[in-house]
């Protein structure tokens, strides 16, 4: 574990390169790296070639790129806290930057003028290290000698605040080899006493513009973003299992196309209820 500024000067600086193959046909050699811009200050990315994730650091701890690199498209239009809670009916934001003057994009520009939402939980330090297995895996005659957990690496950033009775570690791993990255929420209690975390969501990604349509319509088409979730039971398909993530609509998006603002380009995962528990 280390601060901001140490952890920065041991990082080395990123590889910008396309991958000159299609990981689906043939080997990817490059593996998933962590790594510090070159062009900006205090900002690291999460890169293996086919996708990428850049955070930026200081003020606070906030997401400021997510590219798919197959497409060369941005994924990202806006920047968003990293996580949401309420925690004993107060709701909290982890991380994030306030001030974008427009969220219909994002110019690099404009995170240089951004601020640290007062009353978020602020970045404290940054850990990183290998992959972690979610669970054992009891090997097969035909698994080919798979290595587990899969190779890739690991970002764990620990946000808290002198006021808040909570701290919230947010864990990021990207793999080698495929477009893939999961992310969870550990959620600490540093207070004298029990506390109530009523809700979470451990994503909120404000995305690109998928379709513009100036009325509302039925069914929506969603940007090609795949999420799954651990909370998935009772589904005869992925789909239907699929009861944490969320398309909504983001006010913050005022020049958007659709008259009542009701683009639903605001991803967020999060369970459908609770989960209501002391901790």
């Amino acid at each position: 574990v280390k601060d901001v500024d140490t952890f920065l000067a041991d990082l080395p600086e990123e590889d910008t390169s396309p991958i000159p193959v299609d990981w689906l046909i043939d080997s990817v050699t490059r593996g998933a790296t962590l790594s510090r811009c070159s062009d900006e200050t205090a900002t690291i990315s999460l890169n293996n070639g086919l996708i990428r994730r850049a955070f930026r650091l200081s003020p606070n701890g906030a997401t400021v790129a997510f590219d798919n690199l197959l497409t060369d498209q941005a994924i990202l239009r806006g920047i968003s806290p990293e996580a949401r809670m309420t925690v004993d009916g107060t709701s909290l934001d982890v991380g994030g930057l306030e001030g974008q003057p427009e969220f219909g994009y994002l110019r690099r520009e404009w995170v240089d003028q951004m601020t640290s939402p007062p009353d978020a939980l602020q970045l404290m330090d940054v850990e990183s290290g290998e992959t972690r297995a979610p669970f054992p895996w009891r090997r097969c005659r035909h698994d080919g000698e798979r290595p587990w957990p899969s190779p890739g690496v690991r970002l764990s950033m620990r946000y808290g605040s002198p006021t808040s009775p909570v701290e919230a570690t947010i864990h990021y791993e990207m793999y080698d080899a495929v477009p893939v990255m999961v992310k969870w929420l550990e959620i600490t209690n540093v207070s004298d006493g029990p506390i109530r975390l009523d809700r979470f969501s451990v994503e909120v990604l404000a995305v690109v513009d998928y379709e513009s349509c100036v009325e509302g319509q039925k069914g929506w088409p969603y940007p090609t973003l795949h999420v799954e979730s651990d909370y998935a039971f009772h589904g005869m398909t992925a789909a239907s299992a699929d009861v944490t993530t969320r398309w909504l609509p983001d006010p913050r998006y005022t020049s958007q196309v659709n008259y009542r603002l009701e683009s639903p380009l605001l991803l967020e995962t999060s369970l459908p209820a609770g989960p209501d528990v002391e901790i």
